[in-house]
């Protein structure tokens, strides 16, 4: 399995386990709401959090500017 496929098994994993699994959505826009909410506002945290524990200064700064273009 490539790296990318490894990134996005992780990622739904994650995703599934903590917020659709759970969750019985009426509409499609009330699903869209909620999993763009759990991406920006929770999962996107968890990674910057995680990244800074990796990296530190200069070189995180670095490291996240290169990822979030």
């Amino acid at each position: 399995m490539s790296e990318s496929n490894v990134a996005a098994e992780g990622f739904f994993r994650i995703f599934k386990r903590e917020r659709v699994n759970w969750r019985q959505y009426r509409t499609q826009a009330e699903a869209i709401a909620d999993i763009f909410e759990y991406i920006e506002h929770r999962y996107n945290i968890r990674k910057r959090r995680q990244l800074k524990m990796r990296y530190q200064g200069e070189e995180f700064l670095t490291h996240l500017s290169v990822e979030t273009g």
